[in-house]
């Protein structure tokens, strides 16, 4: 008889175990987004806000967007408006209307659209950084009427209120800048006068020091390492390359340089690595002299694979992500050089890393690959917007005098559609102890008969 009995509790465990199981399942909290590997219209950006700019001038001729920054939970939208002055007498000899700009930055409440803030100066937007709670804004008029043009002023404010801390102003257009070590370096373009590059004091922007160029020197943009700033100069005969220091503004070696010298320079182990349109150069970064060590261009944000030159995207956990100027995307072992993998885009788009998530924007659509193996995640495609940028989960379009805020969906990639075993196996447990009970109470209550 009690071998019956317990014959009849392991067949009724064994069949309600499964249920138990099936149970867990059901009341886990896990969700499964996406297969990773596929592409999921459904998991596309949803909007969150949109913002749209209210106080432009009576005579406006356009609109344009920068990538926004993001921090601390707020973003800071940055525009130029050109506009048109009625009545004012046209430029000679052209005969044509002078435009004039403001540029704008706006913080915004990423979660809930709500500006907080906004400070508009005279000249197109050119930068923004968020160091330490300050945002640091700068605009700068190119334009100039009868010999003269707005200038270029620099603003530190309170990241939070807007509350403005303090703002310097400078004569002639502003064609860099450059934080470092609590110092702003700016390169002023001058009208009438050699150019030059200063350096304030990001404390109270009070000006330290001012290095004078040769008088038609145009100026790379800067690096600063070790105490030192250093950039390159183009559109002059003798183009030259210099090392100026950052503290006290002395110049300290100067190297003539074939070709102009355009683009960004790179400080790396007391090298200085840069290109000009005819040569590539590794310098000793304490006094100029040029080395023979091959030139390393990855460095300066491109790498060369099979003959082929690839934009660098990022580089994060010892993984180099590429763009060719024909669309492949590339991801590199960083250590080994060998190819993780690729991706044929289509053509060539903006790119970005965020998260685990690469993305790259094409035609009207965005695209949103994994990292980690270059699948397809999802695809977003909303004609007439212009793609900003994705930070902190969310990406940024603009369409006309509106920006648009999009959440960027979770993805996850589950080992198993299994909930956690700890969980199933006590459930399981408690189901078998609820069945042996059940059946030594009928056991006992037939022994009794």
């Amino acid at each position: 008889m009690l071998a019956g009995v317990l014959c009849t509790v392991i067949f009724l465990s064994l069949l309600f175990a499964p249920f138990a199981y099936a149970g867990v399942s059901t009341w886990s909290l896990y969700t499964y987004d996406i297969n990773v590997g596929t592409s999921n219209s459904a998991l596309s950006p949803a909007e969150l806000w949109n913002f749209t700019v209210a106080n432009l001038t009576a005579n406006t001729l356009s609109l344009s967007w920068w990538e926004p920054e993001v921090a601390n939970g707020i973003a800071y939208l940055c525009n130029t408006e050109t506009y048109l002055i009625p009545d004012e007498p046209h430029l000679y000899p052209s005969d044509t209307p002078l435009p004039h700009m403001l540029g704008t930055t706006y913080a915004i409440n990423i979660t809930s659209g709500k500006e907080l803030w906004n400070l508009t100066g005279t000249g197109s937007f050119r930068s923004l950084s968020i160091i330490d709670g300050v945002a640091y804004m700068s605009t700068s008029d190119s334009t100039v009427f009868n010999g003269q043009s707005a200038g270029a002023s620099f603003y530190a404010l309170d990241a939070v209120n807007g509350t403005l801390e303090w703002s310097v102003h400078f004569d002639g257009d502003s064609r860099w800048s450059k934080i470092n070590d609590n110092m702003l370096y700016v390169y002023i373009l001058a009208t009438n006068s050699p150019s030059c590059v200063c350096a304030v004091n990001m404390n109270n922007g009070s000006e330290l020091w001012r290095w004078k160029a040769d008088y038609n020197d145009l100026l790379s943009l800067a690096v600063v390492g070790e105490g030192v700033i250093y950039f390159g100069s183009y559109d002059s005969k003798n183009n030259h390359y210099y090392a100026v220091n950052a503290t006290y503004g002395t110049e300290l070696w100067r190297i003539p340089v074939d070709g102009r010298v355009t683009g960004i320079s790179s400080v790396d182990d007391g090298v200085v690595y840069f290109n000009s349109d005819k040569a590539s150069y590794a310098l000793n970064a304490q006094n100029g002299e040029q080395l023979s060590d091959a030139f390393n261009s990855t460095k300066l944000g491109v790498y060369s694979v099979n003959g082929t030159t690839f934009g660098i995207i990022g580089c994060i956990d010892d993984t180099i992500y590429l763009r060719s100027s024909n669309g492949t995307l590339v991801a590199l072992d960083a250590v080994s050089g060998e190819q993780l993998w690729s991706y044929d885009a289509g053509g060539y788009g903006s790119s970005i890393i965020s998260d685990g998530v690469v993305y790259y924007h094409l035609g009207n659509t965005l695209h949103a690959l994994d990292s980690s193996n270059g699948s397809s995640l999802w695809k977003y495609t909303n004609s007439g917007w212009s793609f900003l940028t994705v930070a902190e989960g969310t990406a940024f379009f603009a369409a006309g005098t509106t920006v648009y805020a999009l959440n960027v969906p979770s993805v996850t990639d589950p080992s198993s559609n299994l909930p956690p075993f700890p969980t199933t196996w006590i459930l399981i447990a408690v189901t078998i102890v609820v069945v042996v009970g059940i059946g030594l109470l009928i056991y006992f209550r037939k022994r009794k008969r």
